[in-house]
């Protein structure tokens, strides 16, 4: 991967993450505790790992 591809890969997943977070804080919010904003902290963080592995992939394999 050259470091123009690294940068737009991280630019994407970047993006991804941002709105995931985004939609879990609205949705959380609606809850109004601070143990459910911590709970999606966390939960977005084990989202953004199986994810940006799977868009790392599918980036390797359009590549070839």
């Amino acid at each position: 991967m050259s470091h123009s591809q690294r940068k737009q890969f991280l630019k994407l997943f970047l993006l991804w993450y941002i709105l995931v977070n985004i939609v879990i804080l609205l949705l959380l919010y609606s809850l109004t505790h601070f143990k459910y904003f911590l709970y999606g902290i966390f939960w977005s963080l084990l989202l953004a790992l199986p994810v940006g592995a799977t868009l790392l992939i599918i980036w390797e394999l359009l590549k070839e």
